[in-house]
């Protein structure tokens, strides 16, 4: 859904190797449809943390090696993709990923120690996947974040919540040409690249 009644976010900014946490709990329960619900009214504090990218080693330590409307020609299965750059990239700041626990619940705090990845999604089908097109641009397809320690947020139990995971990403519109013999086919859209720069947040219903 895209209604939003309210959203209201305080970004609480903390360092894997410093955290304070409450005490533990026990883990929440991980939920796989990273498609669930969106419906949720507001957000808590987020606890931000940084991630590490899977696939991408960035020597020079940037997010991204190509620059604006560089052209990328890759050849899969005898079809040639030409990937363009038209803009960008644009920082979208805590886009959502996933749920990381199932049904709305009254609860007091969430607690959460396993790892959580982001990766690269597209605004619609762009004749290659989010994955290879990250690969023929040279950015992160994959960005996965750790804890040193099981995290500990706590909630509002007079509300109804879930525990979310969100992630920074890069945003750029792009243009994918796939050439087969003398036919082209062109789709233009926005592709939208992990960054190193993760949250945990507690959403409300």
């Amino acid at each position: 859904m895209k209604i939003y009644k309210k959203l209201t976010t305080t970004t609480l900014a903390i360092t894997i190797s410093t955290f304070l946490f409450l005490p533990n709990t026990g883990f929440a329960n991980a939920s796989e449809n990273a498609n669930a619900e969106k419906d949720f009214i507001e957000l808590d504090k987020s606890y931000q943390f940084e991630s590490e990218s899977l696939n991408i080693d960035y020597s020079d330590g940037s997010d991204y090696s190509n620059d604006y409307g560089t052209n990328c020609i890759a050849c899969v299965g005898g079809v040639t993709y030409t990937v363009k750059t038209n803009s960008g990239p644009t920082k979208v700041s805590k886009k959502f990923v996933k749920y990381l626990t199932g049904s709305w619940a009254y609860s007091d705090k969430y607690t959460w120690s396993k790892s959580n990845s982001a990766s690269a999604t597209v605004s619609a089908d762009l004749n290659l996947s989010a994955k290879d097109i990250s690969s023929k641009l040279g950015v992160s397809a994959t960005k996965t974040t750790t804890y040193s320690t099981t995290v500990s947020i706590p909630a509002n139990k007079s509300k109804l919540s879930k525990l979310a995971f969100y992630s920074d990403f890069d945003k750029r519109n792009v243009t994918v040409t796939r050439k087969i013999g003398k036919v082209n086919s062109t789709k233009r859209g926005d592709h939208y690249s992990p960054r190193k720069d993760t949250y945990l947040l507690v959403s409300y219903k």
